[in-house]
């Protein structure tokens, strides 16, 4: 393994204050989405520092005080808190051993945040290295 420089490492390490690394960018675009079956172009590409900063930016944009979002229960509490700030109308969804159960619940909800769909390896009953 080579040892970089202080140089080097500001070179691939620079803080995108405006924009994300285009290179990130182009590999996310080209290789990781359409394995996952979505299409985008670089601009509809944003690039978090994680989960919680991701559906902070998502309830920012997307969620009023009166917009009913369904969260599954149980289910990742930062999510639920997140969007809690933001919405007064949390539906709560149950969850069983297949995942999120399909009942009249879903149909009162603008939007729904399904701890399996979204990130499947990043579920919240997804087993976890020793």
């Amino acid at each position: 393994m080579k040892t970089l420089s202080v140089l080097e490492i500001g070179e691939w390490a620079q803080d995108m204050i405006l924009r994300d690394d285009d290179s990130l960018v182009q590999q996310i675009r080209t290789r990781v989405l359409p394995r996952r079956g979505v299409w985008a172009d670089d601009d509809e590409i944003v690039i978090t520092v994680g989960t919680q900063q991701a559906l902070y930016l998502l309830a920012d944009l997307l969620v009023s005080t009166d917009t009913p979002v369904g969260m599954e229960n149980p289910g990742y509490p930062d999510a639920r808190n997140i969007f809690s700030s933001r919405s007064e109308r949390i539906v709560d969804l149950k969850v069983d051993e297949g995942g999120l159960v399909v009942d009249a619940a879903l149909g009162g909800c603008d939007y729904v945040r399904d701890a399996q769909s979204p990130m499947p390896d990043h579920r919240d009953d997804a087993p976890r290295a020793a």
